[in-house]
């Protein structure tokens, strides 16, 4: 099928920046879970302005945790009223056999929230609308998810639609998967090859101080020039 990337960058305050980096670091290097609270997030404004927009339309939101579903689901629950099924493997099969079902339903939930390890093996093909909460430091993982509805019998265009906060490693992340690996628009073949040689390289980048750095944007560039080559 074909795909369409649609980048929003958003901005947000130097607290919620930090603590988004934490989370990052939290999620990619240390693996794990943490409280999370989504409430003043911008990329909660930007799910639901994205629902407002496109009224007929059905949602999968991916991301990294089953924690991270649950407090997404919370915030979105206190601020706006659609349909929402959560899915993720603290749920019995049964009940993420049953939110599936409710999710493909035509008068069913609208948006279905998932952790990575509660979507796999599923697909969802007859939703065309991707979002991706985060971005995983894994270029495997990015495949997967865009595999859900990246499936035969996908009969349109899929829209992969993602929140980029400016200033966080998933910004940075965001960039270098797109303009390096090409991989939203497209299946990469030896994508995972290319990621293992380049990660320790991508990991360097995210460790400094340099978030807010200019250098830290030419030393992106340098990298996705390399990525190309």
């Amino acid at each position: 099928s074909d795909r369409k990337v649609n980048i929003t960058n958003l901005k947000a305050s130097k607290n919620i920046i930090k603590v988004i980096n934490e989370e990052f670091i939290n999620n990619s290097i240390h693996q794990c879970p943490k409280k999370y609270n989504y409430l003043n997030d911008p990329r909660i404004i930007y799910v639901i302005n994205l629902m407002k927009t496109l009224k007929k339309e059905k949602f999968l939101l991916i991301c990294h945790t089953k924690e991270k579903v649950k407090e997404i689901l919370r915030v979105l629950k206190q601020k706006v009223h659609i349909k929402i099924a959560e899915f993720h493997e603290e749920l019995s099969l049964i009940q993420r056999d049953r939110n599936a079902a409710w999710f493909s339903e035509e008068d069913g939930a609208r948006l279905l929230l998932c952790s990575e390890i509660g979507s796999e093996g599923r697909n969802f093909q007859f939703s065309h609308h991707l979002i991706f909460w985060d971005i995983p430091f894994n270029s495997d993982l990015i495949e997967q998810r865009i595999g859900r509805l990246d499936r035969i019998g996908q009969k349109h265009t899929i829209h992969i639609h993602i929140p980029s906060i400016q200033h966080t490693f998933y910004s940075i992340l965001t960039t270098i998967f797109h303009e390096g690996f090409d991989i939203f628009n497209n299946t990469v073949p030896g994508s995972s090859e290319i990621f293992k040689i380049t990660s320790n390289d991508i990991l360097n980048l995210l460790k400094g101080d340099k978030i807010q750095d200019n250098t830290l944007y030419q030393e992106v560039k340098n990298l996705i020039q390399t990525i190309k080559e």
